[in-house]
C-alpha cells in the first residue's frame, strides 16, 4: 500500500468521529479541526502519489470515492443538525450520481474519465461550505453563517454543472470536442 492510498485512508477512517461531532452542536470547534485535517488529505494524497510516483488507477478511483463518502456523510448529518435544507444536498448528490453513472459506463467500455477541475471546485466549495456550518455555531450571528454555507453550497452545485457535461459527453465519446474538457484538461494538467 503507498502513502498515498494511507492518507487518502485516514480520511476514510475520520469520517466517522467527524460525522458524530457534528450531530453535536456543543463540539462544532473540535469537529471543525478534525474536519480541516481530513479535508487537508485530500490534498495531500494528490501530491505525494503524482511526486513520488505512486499514481494509479485503484487509488484515484478510492480517493474519489472517500471524497463522496466524507462529504455526504457530513452533509446529511448538518441535514439533520439543520444546517443546510435538504433540497441542496438532494441537488448536490443527485448532480454526483448522474456523473458517476456516466463514469461507470465509460469505464465499463474500459474507458476512463479523469477527473476535471469542475469537480475539483466543487469539491472544494462543498468542503468550504461544510466548514462554515460545522463553525458557525462558535461565531456570533451563527443563523447567518448558517445562510452563507447554504449559498457556497449551492454555488458548488452551479460550478459542477460544466463538470457534468464533460463527463457525459466524455462518456459518449464527444471529449475531445467539447470546449469544457478541453479547459477541464488544460487546467487539471496544471494543479
Amino acid at each position: 500500500m503507498t502513502f498515498a492510498t494511507t492518507l487518502t485512508l485516514l480520511r476514510l477512517v475520520l469520517i466517522i468521529p467527524i460525522t458524530v461531532l457534528a450531530l453535536d452542536h456543543r463540539s462544532s470547534v473540535a469537529t471543525f479541526v478534525l474536519f480541516i485535517i481530513a479535508a487537508a488529505t485530500d490534498y495531500f494524497d494528490g501530491f505525494v502519489a503524482r511526486r513520488f510516483g505512486q499514481v494509479t488507477d485503484v487509488g484515484a478511483r478510492l480517493d474519489a470515492s472517500v471524497d463522496k463518502v466524507f462529504v455526504y456523510a457530513l452533509l446529511v448529518a448538518l441535514v439533520f443538525r439543520g444546517s443546510f435544507p435538504i433540497v441542496l444536498v438532494v441537488a448536490a448528490l443527485s448532480r454526483d450520481l448522474f456523473v458517476e453513472f456516466f463514469r461507470q459506463s465509460a469505464a465499463a467500455k474500459s474507458h476512463i474519465i479523469p477527473a476535471n477541475c469542475w469537480g475539483k471546485a466543487k469539491f472544494l466549495l462543498q468542503c468550504l461550505s461544510i466548514g462554515i456550518a460545522l463553525i458557525a455555531q462558535s461565531l456570533p450571528n451563527a443563523s447567518s453563517w448558517y445562510v452563507v454555507a447554504s449559498v457556497v453550497l449551492a454555488i458548488a452545485i452551479a460550478a459542477s454543472i460544466p463538470g457534468a457535461i464533460v463527463v457525459w459527453r466524455a462518456s459518449r465519446g464527444e471529449a475531445a470536442r467539447s470546449k469544457f474538457a478541453l479547459e477541464a484538461n488544460r487546467v487539471s494538467q496544471t494543479s
